[in-house]
């Protein structure tokens, strides 16, 4: 029976892989997904647990940029005309699903499915999370077996030398720095402490905005209110000033 980890690179995943290398457990392989919208404190974290581990991390990538699919993807089976997605919200998740399906995707190419678990790293506390496919016996859920909540998985983390360029003394998720699971006080922590990503989404929103001024709409919901973005920057000077 094939194991495999489906690494997002948090603290939750980060504890389970070497919770579970601590047991001796099977680990074929370590599958990190790229979005190419990751922090670079992620990247850093990657090569990290690579030289602790002595693992390698599989990164998998879409078959187009995520720029592409927010910016420039044309519609199908449609005659409304717009281009991009737009930003990821928490109703309409599409990174999530290209994240799923390219994972899908390399799975079904390199394993037998019918002699496979893949194993997520969802704490105790998400349990209300598994459901669908997942609640079928090619899951395993480690850190629940082990009695492991996020704080749990923290700290030990920490312990291990992990700290993702400080990113969780901001944030409680070190997503894509785009995650429409972040909250309204997180994009103020992005300008003020973290301004380059800011500008670069700035630039990114700008771009969304421009098709829905050329098309005459926006597809799915923003990543956040263009009101907030305003907020933010005209409640927070640039950190040049």
């Amino acid at each position: 029976m094939a194991q495999i980890l489906s690494f997002s690179g948090g603290k939750d995943s980060t504890a389970m892989l070497h919770k579970m290398l601590e047991k001796g457990e099977q680990i074929d392989e370590i599958l990190f997904f790229d979005t190419s919208w990751e922090w670079p404190q992620m990247y850093e974290h990657l090569a990290l647990v690579e030289e602790k581990t002595g693992r390698k991390i599989t990164r998998l990538r879409p078959e187009k940029p995520f720029d592409y699919f927010a910016f420039e993807r044309l519609p199908e089976r449609t005659k409304r005309i717009y281009k991009g997605y737009g930003w990821p919200s928490i109703k309409g998740r599409w990174c999530t699903r290209l994240k799923q399906e390219t994972l899908d995707r390399y799975i079904k190419a390199h394993y037998d499915l019918t002699d496979l678990v893949q194993c997520v790293g969802f704490a105790v506390g998400e349990e209300r999370r598994i459901r669908g496919r997942m609640a079928g016996p090619q899951f395993r859920f480690p850190l629940i077996e082990m009695n492991l909540d996020e704080w749990a998985c923290k700290d030990y983390c920490y312990e291990l030398g992990y700290h993702w360029g400080g990113l969780y003394d901001y944030f409680n998720r070190v997503s894509c720095f785009c995650c429409p699971l972040q909250s309204k006080r997180e994009q103020f922590v992005k300008k003020r402490h973290f301004p380059e990503i800011w500008e670069r989404l700035r630039a990114m929103d700008r771009r969304i905005q421009q098709n829905c001024a050329e098309f005459g709409r926006c597809p799915g919901m923003r990543f956040t209110a263009r009101e907030t973005f305003l907020q933010i920057d005209s409640s927070i000077p640039d950190s040049s000033h």
